[in-house]
């Protein structure tokens, strides 16, 4: 499956490069991922043996627990959304501010949820130090980093604040949202 991946990777590149696709951010990002995909795919990397040795558990994960997950950040995202829908902001330009300030950090957060709620499935599942191997390559695909680059502090806490998180719940956020 690595070298079909690899040839996809450097199609795109190429594709690119042809025909000016991509700006720098997100020539970064696509190199981010073929660096990642690159470790997995080498056979004497950390990262391949680990997850190699513990297929069978991440397939489980897959296989149950995303939509578990899914559905658990569908309901966070659920909450947040009908709060911001009953936001009042200011006209013109400031209210336009807000308002993307707002959803910038909602759009952050369901990310968030996503990623922590898989690394502890993860870790339930295959234990801790599979965990790590699921943090590394949640962090390192680094989607987090991007979509909550515009979150502001402020916002986030607003919203975190009407969810009513566990201690647990709060740790596996923090390890996505101050790792990017």
């Amino acid at each position: 499956m690595c070298p079909q991946i690899a040839y996809h990777f450097d199609c795109e590149k190429d594709y690119s490069d042809r025909c000016e696709f991509y700006d720098d951010l997100a020539e970064e990002r696509f190199r981010e991922i073929r660096d990642l995909v690159a470790d997995i795919c080498r056979k004497d990397s950390p990262l391949h043996l680990g997850i190699v040795r513990n297929m069978d558990c991440l397939n489980e994960v897959i296989e149950v627990d995303f939509k578990i997950c899914y559905n658990y950040m569908r309901s966070k995202a659920r909450v947040m959304m009908e709060y911001i829908q009953n936001m009042d902001f200011e006209a013109g330009y400031e209210g336009y501010l807000g308002k993307e300030e707002i959803l910038a950090s909602f759009s952050c957060l369901t990310d968030l949820f996503k990623n922590a709620c898989l690394t502890s499935k993860t870790s339930d599942r295959c234990g801790s130090n599979v965990k790590d191997i699921a943090i590394e390559v949640l962090t390192r695909e680094n989607s987090t980093y991007r979509v909550c680059s515009d979150a502001s502090d402020e916002r986030l806490e607003e919203l975190l604040s009407l969810l009513n998180l566990g201690s647990q719940e709060k740790a596996f956020l923090n390890i996505f949202l101050y790792k990017g």
